[in-house]
């Protein structure tokens, strides 16, 4: 036998054991992406979701009335990004606005965050609110490369890339002995 086919045994018989300790160490990052997957739903289910829906409130039961009273026909808009979870984004996509009553001009916008009507501390609700969201779409989408590890989105899906390759790692161990024993 020559020093290869002795390095090659030596690699297929520590192979179950390296197979095994990978698998044991999929395991482990596994039970941690769950516990993330839970950190995440407790962030979305018990701050940031109840933030919007305390500035919807805010918007559609003491705003909108305020601004009915001055513009008939006011009501309150949200775009399509309004509360999505994402790095950098904020809850402004709203706005109260009033439609043209003869129908052909866009609706007039009567009140938004930082826009009409709008003086920085008119209500606390939404500040409050939006600072709130704004505080858990962060903690979730903080992305690692920013100068700080704790958005958990990003962090859980490094796990689960680490995961998939160290069950690829594991897989190709456990294959090599039936490749590697036919030459040592």
């Amino acid at each position: 036998m020559t020093v290869y086919q002795d390095t090659l045994k030596e690699m297929i018989n520590a192979a179950d054991g390296q197979a095994a300790n990978i698998t044991a160490n999929v395991v482990q990052i596994d039970v941690m992406i769950d516990e993330l997957q839970d950190q995440i739903e407790a962030i979305i289910n018990a701050v940031t979701t109840p933030a919007q829906t305390n500035l919807a409130n805010q918007l559609e039961t003491v705003q909108v009335p305020y601004w009915d009273a001055l513009y008939p026909g006011a009501y309150a808009d949200y775009d399509g990004d309004f509360g999505t979870i994402g790095y950098g984004n904020v809850l402004t996509g709203w706005r109260i606005q009033v439609d043209d009553p003869l129908g052909f001009d866009p609706p007039s916008i009567v009140y938004e965050y930082e826009g009409a009507g709008w003086t920085g501390h008119e209500d606390a609700v939404i500040i409050q609110a939006m600072s709130d969201w704004s505080f858990g779409n962060d903690y979730l989408t903080r992305p690692l490369d920013t100068g700080a590890t704790y958005g958990l989105i990003p962090y859980q899906a490094s796990l689960q890339t680490a995961s998939s390759i160290l069950q690829a790692n594991a897989a190709k161990v456990t294959a090599s002995k039936t490749v590697f024993d036919r030459y040592d």
